[in-house]
């Protein structure tokens, strides 16, 4: 299997995240303070780009966006990007029912793998095989991708009205 080129930059992330594609897909969320996924949720895209300037601009939140596989033709499994900054919130230790691959893009993530703390720099790669106990301690500011390798987490919908996605 072979991993896509993506090379994002934080300003890639932000034009990503704020664009009108990025409201369709309806896979915007955001980590809260308690570490838990709360959905970016807006009736208008006006509504979803003021909501997510906020978040950018309070840099506190994990911004976490979903379905960035569907964006190069990855079949292999998911690809999730998180942007976050110093003192952003982060999952608690859990495991992943598949093999997880992170690529650092931007900043330094620094994570806790089985007991033992391993530090991620720009263009760096951290596998962590199925099943093994892991958290984000999100130290520093960074934008990463995370590769799940398999469909388990394939959304069933990939729009808001099953349209098109087109901006």
């Amino acid at each position: 299997m072979k991993l896509p080129n993506l090379k994002w930059t934080y300003q890639d992330f932000e034009d990503y995240v704020l664009s009108h594609d990025a409201y369709m897909y309806d896979r915007t969320l955001y980590i809260d303070k308690d570490g838990k996924d709360v959905k970016i949720v807006s009736d208008t895209y006006e509504e979803y780009f003021a909501k997510v300037q906020i978040k950018l601009v309070e840099a506190f939140d994990t911004i976490k966006v979903e379905g960035i596989e569907r964006l190069c033709d990855f079949t292999d499994g998911t690809i999730h990007a998180f942007r976050y900054w110093a003192g952003s919130p982060s999952f608690s230790e859990h495991t992943d029912p598949v093999d997880v691959i992170l690529q650092q893009c931007e900043g330094t993530k620094v994570m806790e793998v089985a007991g033992n703390i391993k530090e991620i720099i720009k263009d760096e790669f951290l596998m962590i095989p199925e099943n093994t106990p892991h958290r984000a301690l999100n130290d520093k500011e960074g934008l990463m991708f995370s590769y799940g390798l398999s469909d388990t987490e394939q959304p069933t919908s990939l729009c808001k009205d099953d349209g098109d996605l087109q901006s």
